[in-house]
């Protein structure tokens, strides 16, 4: 019965022609009150869905629209899941001192990047943001790494951590993104090793540290509480992501929300 209501609203609602909302509005509910007292053959059924078949196809604009209508409502339901949750956690993400960055640290827009070096989609996140930081002086990448369990994930982030502390978080990044050769535990403390200015005795001490170890344990509690349990997960405004973005859908969300700011 379900299914043979749902046919007839949506054969009523192309048959109409969609000419105004307003009247395929009024016949839908019209022909919901009949619906409600008919019951139709499996011959009818098969007829009425041959109908919408028919119509569908040779007005697919129809469909794209309601199709569009109907992921704009649901995008839109997420999107105030999404602000309450951040306005929700808003004080610990404001915790950003101490925390490596790229860009401007007086810049007038701020992206929270949680990642991985060792997940290929976070690297590529990684180089997004890297080139929008160099191109738009006004913004400022911070860095929450979310490692995943694997040796080699966590040591590349404590490292990463661990450079951060002298200050050599920048020229770290650039390395291994700009490596071409398998990442490995030897391949990471190289690079750091070799970057001028290092200190390789606090580098080994830092890396270990319990201090660096609860910075990625408040990251992995932070992200949990956002809803993000994979990278790359950004924060951009009041934008939430899961997945990584490319450049030109990146600057036309970052002049989005400048916009709103004026």
């Amino acid at each position: 019965m379900k299914k043979q209501l749902s046919v007839l609203l949506v054969t009523s609602a192309f048959l109409v022609g969609c000419n105004k909302k307003e009247k395929v509005q009024e016949e839908a509910k019209s022909v919901d009150q009949q619906a409600e007292q008919t019951v139709f053959s499996k011959a009818q059924v098969a007829a009425i869905e041959q109908i919408a078949h028919k119509y569908i196809v040779k007005t697919p604009n129809v469909l794209a629209e309601s199709i569009m209508n109907l992921q704009k409502q649901v995008v839109e339901k997420q999107q105030e899941k999404v602000v309450e949750l951040l306005e929700k956690n808003k004080a610990e993400l404001e915790k950003i001192a101490g925390l490596p960055f790229l860009g401007s640290p007086s810049a007038d827009l701020t992206v929270l990047m949680f990642g991985d070096y060792t997940d290929p989609k976070s690297k590529a996140m990684f180089k997004i943001y890297q080139n929008a930081a160099q191109k738009d002086k006004g913004l400022r990448i911070i860095f929450r790494f979310l490692p995943d369990t694997s040796v080699l994930a966590q040591k590349a982030a404590r490292i990463a951590m661990a450079m951060n502390e002298q200050g050599l978080f920048e020229k770290f990044h650039e390395k291994i993104m700009s490596s071409t050769e398998v990442l490995t535990e030897t391949s990471l403390l190289d690079i750091a090793g070799n970057i001028p200015g290092v200190n390789r005795s606090k580098l080994d001490s830092d890396v270990d540290a319990g201090k660096t170890k609860e910075v990625l344990l408040n990251n992995r509690t932070l992200a949990e509480k956002i809803g993000i349990s994979q990278t790359p997960g950004h924060i951009i405004g009041e934008y939430l992501f899961m997945q990584p973005i490319g450049p030109e859908d990146l600057e036309a969300v970052i002049k989005n929300i400048r916009e709103k700011k004026k």
